[in-house]
C-alpha cells in the first residue's frame, strides 16, 4: 500500500480537533501492517469526547498533561489509587513551561 499524504488545507476558523481524527485515521491507514498506534500524546486542545471514544475504539490509549486547576486532574488523583503519582516542582524561570 503506498503512502498517503493528506493534502487538507482549511482556514483559521476551522478548529484543528475537526481534522484530528482524519490524521490519525491516515497515519493507522500508512502504517498499515508495518505498526500499530498504541498510545497519542495530544494537547488539552483535543479533549473532545467524540474523538477521544473513537481513539479509545481503536485500541489508542491517550495522554493529555493536565493541570492542577481543571476537574481532570482533581478526578484522576481520586482514581490513582496505588498508582504513582509524579508532579514538576520546578518553577519554570524561563519560557512559558
Amino acid at each position: 500500500m503506498p503512502f498517503r499524504s493528506l493534502s487538507r488545507f482549511a482556514t483559521f476558523k476551522v478548529h484543528y480537533i475537526n481534522l484530528a481524527r482524519e490524521v490519525v485515521q491516515q497515519a493507522i491507514d500508512n502504517l498499515s501492517e508495518h505498526a500499530k498506534i498504541t498510545s497519542l500524546d495530544i494537547d488539552r486542545g483535543f479533549a473532545d469526547g467524540i474523538f477521544l471514544w473513537w481513539l479509545n475504539t481503536k485500541d489508542i490509549t491517550f495522554l493529555i498533561p493536565a493541570k492542577s486547576n481543571m476537574n481532570v486532574y482533581k478526578d484522576a488523583l481520586f482514581c490513582i489509587g496505588t498508582g504513582n503519582l509524579d508532579k514538576r516542582d520546578k518553577i519554570r524561570t524561563v519560557g512559558a513551561g
